[in-house]
């Protein structure tokens, strides 16, 4: 990553950054932005039973669809006024 950010920072700095730091180089308007650091939250209290619901409603928002009709995978011909007689 330090090539990416070079110069405004070096493999120094983005390998000692402090606890909830970050390093980061967005793009803005289309443009590269300079890299920079910044700080970031601790995470709240994780809520008890969260990721098992989460995991449950993935499963039941996933599941694939029953067989689908063999006649929703044929292709339409497409009309070619040349050739029609």
């Amino acid at each position: 990553m330090a090539r990416h950010t070079a110069p405004r920072l070096s493999e120094h700095d983005l390998a000692n950054l402090g606890r909830f730091h970050i390093a980061a180089r967005l793009v803005l308007d289309s443009e590269e932005a300079p890299p920079f650091t910044a700080v970031t939250e601790k995470l709240p209290p994780a809520i008890p039973g969260r990721a098992k619901e989460i995991r449950r409603l993935a499963l039941v928002n996933t599941e694939p669809r029953s067989t689908p009709d063999p006649a929703e995978h044929v292709q339409p011909v497409a009309f070619d006024p040349r050739r029609a007689a």
